[in-house]
């Protein structure tokens, strides 16, 4: 059963869709929690750009492996893990904290099928391991907005001692 929007603008609506498939450098994550995030909300508005649909939305999830596509080494069924919101190509990373700067960004829930469903599939290097002392629900709720927040700190070339004006402070970027 899965959350997901039949039409954009429009509403969710909870039914069946197929399962996703990884590829190669993929992994199908079960999912055990998703949070929902301003962006889901702006999709149900038809915003920032309509998506392909049906479409599942989710920004921020956790979840157990589920599945391992082609050439993935460093997951294991069953692993506990919690997604990288903001995926790159493997390429990128060798930006390091700047990789989230590459023009090729995709956000999951937006860009691609998210967490809303029964199944996520996202690249296996987008993936971290489930701290063990913090719930799924914890988990779930802090990949977006702490990704935005360092995206934001990073292109403005923060530094130690700057002075920075933090906003919005009841929103989760904040």
């Amino acid at each position: 059963m899965s959350g997901y929007l039949p039409e954009s603008p429009g509403r969710y609506a909870f039914g069946e869709v197929p399962d996703p498939v990884p590829g190669p450098g993929e992994v199908r994550l079960a999912v055990r929690a998703s949070a929902l995030n301003h962006m889901d909300h702006w999709l149900t508005e038809g915003r920032p750009r309509q998506p392909a649909l049906p479409h599942v939305p989710g920004n921020d999830v956790a979840g157990g492996v589920e599945t391992v596509g082609e050439g993935v080494t460093d997951w294991r069924v069953g692993d506990e893990v919690v997604v990288n919101t903001a995926s790159v190509p493997g390429e990128a990373l060798a930006r390091g904290v700047d990789s989230v700067l590459d023009p090729s960004m995709r956000l999951l829930g937006e860009h691609c099928w998210g967490g809303h469903g029964e199944y996520c599939v996202v690249p296996a290097h987008q993936l971290a391991r489930k701290p063990p002392n913090r719930s799924w629900a914890e988990v779930a709720a802090y990949p977006g907005c702490s990704t935005t927040a360092w995206r934001l700190l990073r292109r403005a070339r923060i530094q130690a001692g700057d002075t920075v004006l933090v906003t919005g402070i009841g929103g989760g970027v904040a």
